[in-house]
């Protein structure tokens, strides 16, 4: 049997186990039943096809005649996105240009998935947000300055065509998740809905990347040869006699950064598993796993900065750190003397010694990225790979700019690195308004913003240890949508919240909504 049917055969079989152990705590108040069956169902098909169809153009067709059908019954069509978005690695295709041009664009699953998903919401929610009066925001136009410098200096230094060709790439792969994501969530509940079909499919890579790591057999390498395709990544990386799990991501880094957003918002679900808890603490400790796994120190920081925001941002701050911190004190010391010790400490970051030589060379490159940033500060320098290699800063036979910040600060300057930044700081700032703004410090939209401003803060830190490569720029664009929406979201249910009734009788909900029933209810 080919190795990537045999690899298709585990993944069902894993998929399988993750599917039935987490129905019932995900359809408890989480995902309608009939919702979870649809998007299992359409992940086992897209699955299926891209392993058995031997062909990349053919697994498109059918995976877009299957989206389509199966999306008309769907309500929430950034949830179904949400768990079928990392089914497939990101692997493209160039579209011919039949004899008109030599191809009209680069073609792959994420713009598949964000064409026949997204965009037909678009118009849906477009038309609604228009109705209810919502406008741009300041995060809004700082992504179209973003946006537009890097098209401007583009077309200072390409053709017409071809920025036009990055221009359709910025609305599929930027605007469409952005917008969907920041203005098709109207309630706490449809945001319940998306974190827990986000993290369905993390939890599936968790137990995925612990599989690699153990067996030393990354499952999605050779489904890229089997459709016909050759891919810069999914190579094996090991790092001290470790495999680096990648998954459909091609990249262990990037695998990490799914994983360190997924514990942020996994975290803000608890309170919504009140029957299966102990399904939602064998998830946790999947994805801690998963991360694990990938042996990527950057997101390992990310991680715990995003515990870190969770519990600090919640209404019993210090309790909430102080039992985080003896949890994780206990499993340090459990580690402390086990044989697995010294591997564990090598490979901690800032006190390890396994691969020092890569927090060198990240030091250099940020040093010298400087300099040619505040040589060309406005809009970057056209150059700056060039002025890398004079400086002896090639690793691996590449300049590897392992930091998105100083990607964009080099090829846009400051001002494209400005607005790039100014997306995510303005949606934690309206994040953290809109929860002081909340009668009830313990309501399930509390919760929903401390959940989002802890994945926020992970993946902002993470990427400063990565470049903006595979499913990155789609995770935090994505992430980017959701934190912008949770404003308008909380602004819509304290517009609808019925005025507080002087009867003293509680409401006998679950335990998980009890906090929240003075006045959202409904949501």
């Amino acid at each position: 049997m080919p190795v990537h049917l045999r690899a298709l055969i585990v993944l069902l079989a894993f998929a399988g186990i993750v599917f039935a152990l987490s129905k019932r705590a995900a359809t408890e108040w989480c995902i309608d039943e009939a919702d979870f069956n649809r998007r299992r169902n359409l992940w086992f098909i897209i699955t299926c096809i891209a392993f058995i169809a031997h062909n990349f153009w053919l697994f498109i067709i059918l995976s877009a005649m299957v989206i389509l059908m199966v999306r008309r019954e769907e309500h929430n069509p950034l949830a179904m996105f949400a768990v079928v978005m990392f089914a497939v690695p990101p692997i493209s295709s160039k579209v011919p240009g039949f004899g008109l041009f030599n191809q009209l664009l680069d073609f792959d699953y994420t713009r598949l998935t964000s064409l026949t998903l997204l965009l037909p919401a678009y118009f849906l929610f477009r038309r609604d947000a228009k109705a209810h009066g919502e406008g741009w925001n300041y995060a809004d136009l700082c992504l179209l300055v973003y946006i537009l410098v890097q098209l401007g200096i583009r077309l200072s230094v390409d053709t017409v065509t071809n920025t036009l060709r990055y221009t359709l790439y910025a609305i599929v792969d930027v605007g469409l998740p952005y917008y969907v994501a920041s203005r098709s969530l109207r309630s706490a509940k449809s945001y319940r809905d998306v974190f827990m079909s986000f993290t369905l499919s993390a939890l599936l890579l968790g137990l995925v990347a612990i599989f690699e790591a153990v067996k030393y057999w990354l499952l999605y390498g050779d489904v890229i040869h089997a459709l016909g395709l050759k891919w810069g990544y999914s190579n094996y990386l090991a790092r001290s006699a470790l495999l680096r799990a990648q998954g459909p991501t091609g990249q262990p880094l990037v695998l990490g950064c799914i994983f360190v957003v997924a514990i942020g918002l996994y975290l803000g679900v608890q309170r919504y598993v009140v029957e299966n808890r102990r399904i939602w603490w064998l998830g946790l400790l999947l994805l801690v796993g998963g991360l694990i796994a990938t042996v990527s120190r950057g997101p390992w920081v990310g991680a715990f900065l995003a515990l870190i925001v969770f519990r600090l941002s919640g209404p019993k701050a210090l309790g909430g750190l102080f039992k985080s911190a003896i949890v994780l004190g206990l499993i340090a010391g459990l580690v402390m003397v086990s044989p697995l010790r010294d591997s564990v400490v090598e490979l901690l970051p800032f006190v390890g010694t396994v691969e020092a030589e890569n927090v060198v060379y990240r030091q250099r490159m940020l040093e010298s990225s400087i300099q040619i940033i505040l040589q060309n500060p406005w809009f970057g320098s056209s150059d700056y790979v060039y002025q890398l290699v004079d400086m002896d800063l090639v690793i691996g036979g590449m300049v590897d700019i392992v930091n998105s910040y100083v990607a964009i600060g080099l090829a846009n300057g400051l001002v494209g690195l400005g607005a790039f930044m100014g997306v995510f700081l303005l949606a934690g700032l309206s994040i953290f308004w809109s929860m002081r703004k909340l009668p009830n410090p313990d309501c399930e939209e509390r919760t929903i913003g401390q959940a989002l401003l802890a994945a926020l803060v992970g993946i902002a830190f993470t990427i400063g240890t990565v470049s903006s490569i595979s499913f990155i720029p789609l995770l935090y664009w994505f992430l980017a949508g959701l934190c912008v929406g949770y404003s308008n979201m909380v602004k819509r249910t304290l517009e609808s919240a019925p005025a507080p009734e002087p009867v003293s009788e509680p409401f006998r909900g679950p335990r998980a909504f009890r906090g929240a029933a003075s006045w959202s209810r409904t949501t």
